[in-house]
């Protein structure tokens, strides 16, 4: 039998015998920095940073004070985005955070790393992470290295974690210009849950808003809060100050305490939104099924009594005159093997993600007119 002295050695020695597992090496070449915030790079999916030149996903003086959870988680940068066309064969990423990685179960990767996608919009395909010391609030790591040739670069931001700066890092000599642009009109709100954040992708860009922007060609703005999307009419209130918006999705179900709280809640939401967006389209989402219905009855019946809440309360915002809003069932999203498509019971792992985004596009696109 291995002694604890011997067994806590292998446990720490993978990164030592499997290269794959360890951080990223650091590309000795001459380079050059850039800030995501100059031009040609394009800098998305942070609505107010135009007025608060800050990577947060709320204002930083909305209309009404804030629930202080999600005062606090709005700078989380889920969604967030850097592009650029560059002919660099090396892209690298200089990061500060507020602190280190913390997740118990989520993958450092996902929570406080960025990922890069090379491609057109529509025709991304992803390219390198940043693996770092988890233990660290900085790091300077190279997520790709190949041939020199011109390419659009997309990097996604952290998904549970505030940056403090960043910067990209290209060989001295590359060229440097903006990206080809996405579909140009107003972007998409995503609003909900850590389902909605992307907890528990592996790395950023499989959080489903990201997998969808990637879809539809469009800006997608990530504006889930971890356990604390509850469909405030304070967090209503600000979401309406944007200045213009495509489409809003309201995915808040999974942390609402009752039906009776979404019946009372979405009315009162979506009156919030149209007095500045009259005729923007809204899609309603009811929650994934969760693991744990599979052994307690009483919980599948909440869950679909919570799903049926939401379908009527849409349907009397629709006889009350308003047909640009609809309701999409999230029991559909997943198959009937959704437990395997979690970490927890409850939040998706990529592949749930990639089957809800598969699940929820053909209707964004029907009510897009794509």
């Amino acid at each position: 039998m291995s002694s604890p002295k011997s067994v806590a050695a292998a446990a720490v020695d993978a990164a030592r015998v499997d290269a794959a597992m360890a951080t990223n090496r650091i590309a000795a070449q001459d380079l050059r920095w850039l800030d995501p915030r100059q031009e040609p790079l394009e800098l998305a999916g942070f609505a107010w940073f135009d007025s608060d030149r800050t990577y947060r996903r709320l204002p930083l003086q909305p209309p009404q004070p804030l629930p202080p959870s999600v005062d606090s988680l709005a700078n989380c940068t889920a969604g967030g985005t850097i592009r650029l066309r560059t002919d660099s064969p090396i892209l690298m990423l200089r990061v500060e955070l507020p602190g280190p990685a913390r997740m118990v179960h989520m993958a450092p990767t996902g929570e406080a790393g960025f990922d890069v996608y090379i491609g057109e919009p529509g025709a991304e395909r992803f390219a390198g992470v940043t693996k770092f010391d988890s233990a660290a609030d900085t790091y300077e790591v190279t997520l790709m290295s190949g041939s020199r040739q011109l390419r659009d670069v997309t990097f996604n931001f952290p998904l549970y974690q505030a940056v403090r700066r960043v910067e990209v890092g290209l060989v001295s000599n590359a060229e440097v210009l903006a990206p080809t642009p996405r579909i140009d009109e107003p972007p998409l709100l995503f609003y909900g849950t850590s389902i909605t954040q992307g907890g528990c992708a592996s790395r950023p860009g499989m959080a489903y808003p990201a997998i969808l922007s990637r879809k539809l060609k469009r800006v997608c703005l990530n504006l889930g809060f971890s356990g604390n999307g509850r469909g405030e009419p304070e967090v209503a209130e600000a979401l309406a100050t944007i200045d213009s918006c495509r489409m809003f999705i309201l995915d808040y179900d999974a942390n609402c305490p009752s039906a009776e709280h979404l019946r009372q809640t979405i009315p009162v939401f979506v009156e919030i939104l149209r007095r500045r967006h009259e005729e923007v389209p809204i899609l309603v989402i009811s929650r994934i099924p969760t693991a744990g219905e599979f052994g307690n009855p009483a919980s599948l019946a909440k869950r679909l009594e919570r799903m049926l809440a939401q379908k009527e309360a849409v349907e009397a915002v629709q006889q009350g005159g308003d047909p640009a809003i609809q309701f999409l069932d999230g029991s559909l999203l997943m198959g009937e093997d959704h437990d395997e498509c979690t970490v927890d019971g409850s939040h998706p792992t990529d592949l749930g993600f990639s089957r809800m985004a598969e699940g929820i596009l053909p209707t964004v696109q029907q009510m897009l007119g794509d």
